[in-house]
C-alpha cells in the first residue's frame, strides 16, 4: 500500500473511509528510556494489525475491537492542522479512528506520559 498525502478541509473528507485499509499517516514513535512500548494488536474487527504506541493505546484498541457496534478501526488515521490564537501553526495526528455500524465516527486522542490532559480534552 502507498501513502498518499492530500490536504482538504474536514468537511470535504467526511465520506473518506479512513478505516478501509489505509495506512497510518505517520510511523510509530520510539522514545528511548520512556517506558513506552510500541507494537501492534491483531484486531478481529479489521482482520489485521492495528498499531499501538503504549499499553494505554493497546487497551483502548482492545476495548474498541470488542465493541460489537465498531465496524472499522485505524491508528493515526489523519492529520489535523490549525492555528492557535497567536497564529502558531499546530498539527496533530489523533491516535485512532473508529467507525460505528450506524455511520458515526470517533476520533480518539490519548495523552502521552507527562502531557497535560487538558491539552488533549480541549
Amino acid at each position: 500500500m502507498t501513502r498518499v498525502s492530500r490536504r482538504r478541509p474536514l468537511a470535504e473528507v467526511v465520506s473518506v473511509g479512513f478505516e478501509a485499509g489505509l495506512l497510518p499517516v505517520r510511523g510509530f514513535r520510539r522514545i528511548a528510556g520512556s517506558g513506552i512500548s510500541r507494537g501492534v494488536y491483531w484486531s478481529s474487527t479489521t482482520g489485521g494489525h492495528v498499531g499501538c504506541e503504549s499499553w494505554l493505546e493497546r487497551n483502548h484498541t482492545m476495548l474498541l475491537d470488542f465493541t460489537p457496534q465498531v465496524t472499522g478501526l485505524l491508528s493515526q488515521p489523519l492529520w489535523l492542522f490549525w492555528e492557535d490564537e497567536r497564529g502558531k501553526r499546530i498539527s496533530h495526528a489523533p491516535d485512532y479512528f473508529a467507525l460505528f455500524e450506524d455511520g458515526r465516527g470517533l476520533l480518539v486522542g490519548l495523552p502521552t506520559a507527562g502531557q497535560d490532559r487538558r491539552a488533549v480534552s480541549g
